[in-house]
């Protein structure tokens, strides 16, 4: 996001119509808490810590595996753990967005690499 550009979220309904459920709909304090965290990850976002949830999972993933201090350290390990992520979780879930990552998706494709049936 540039400078003075604007950027408008909707977290969730509000609660005038329905009772807060917590999942769609918040209470007041709620929705500030939310707030709250909201602003915390665009401020880690701003400041390059954090790790955008729209990004692929892909990329979230290559950053620490290939950054020259992990892949320094770790040897046979980090290219062990390079290549499951190459061979595991990339072909199926690497070009997923991680926001779009769900139990029932974690699920699906659980058996599938356990029985390398793709």
């Amino acid at each position: 996001m540039t400078r003075g550009e604007k950027r408008y979220e909707a977290p969730s309904a509000a609660d005038d119509a329905r009772d807060a459920d917590g999942l769609s709909v918040f209470s007041f304090p709620q929705a500030q808490g939310r707030a709250r965290d909201w602003f915390t990850i665009k401020e880690a976002e701003q400041a390059g810590d954090f790790v955008s949830l729209d990004r692929p999972i892909q990329s979230g993933m290559r950053s620490p595996i290939t950054s020259p201090t992990t892949r320094a350290g770790a040897g046979k390990a980090g290219d062990r753990v390079e290549a499951t992520v190459r061979a595991w979780i990339n072909p199926e879930l690497g070009g997923l967005a991680l926001v779009k990552l769900t139990m029932a998706r974690i699920q699906k494709w659980h058996p599938r690499a356990a029985d390398n049936d793709w």
